[in-house]
């Protein structure tokens, strides 16, 4: 079997479809485990995520926590230690001359990725807190917040002021 070059047509078809798989085959892994749990009979002694008892959402913190909020706790810590990595590697490499040309698309996509992490990863971790420590009026703005996560990352990426002169 022949291997596909990197910028290639296929490569990109490949990489397209593995990313596909991973984004929407983890939360529908995540979503039939919970359905799965929902359905056992009560003497398995499983934390339920208990959907059908009063409402179409969690009714008690800790299904809660092991069927969402420990999942998204994990994906922010996980972006955050991303996050930092590429920061380290970034400036790590400002004083190596042979990369000087490199250094300033380096830059733009640490700007990328510290506005995508804010964007992203401070609202959930917001969310998170805000469920633990808060109340139920405390969860509105947060999610407020990533309701709009669509509109703001467009107005964040979209809407400057590069992209609104051309």
């Amino acid at each position: 079997m022949m291997r596909t070059t990197p910028g290639s047509a296929e490569w990109i078809r490949r990489r397209y479809r593995n990313y596909s798989i991973y984004s929407w085959g983890c939360p529908l892994l995540l979503t039939l485990v919970a359905i799965i749990m929902e359905s056992l009979p009560d003497k398995h002694q499983v934390i339920r995520p208990n959907f059908s008892s009063d409402t179409c959402w969690f009714t008690e913190s800790v299904s809660m926590w092991v069927y969402l909020y420990g999942y998204v706790s994990i994906l922010v810590m996980s972006n955050t230690v991303f996050f930092l990595l590429v920061a380290y590697v970034l400036i790590s490499s400002h004083n190596d001359p042979m990369l000087k040309r490199s250094r300033e698309n380096n830059r733009e996509r640490m700007w990328l990725y510290l506005k995508l992490f804010l964007v992203m990863g401070i609202t959930w971790l917001a969310d998170v807190i805000s469920y633990e420590h808060g109340s139920c009026a405390g969860w509105m703005p947060t999610d407020i917040i990533n309701g709009l996560q669509g509109l703001t990352i467009f107005l964040v990426f979209v809407c400057k002021r590069s992209t609104l002169r051309k």
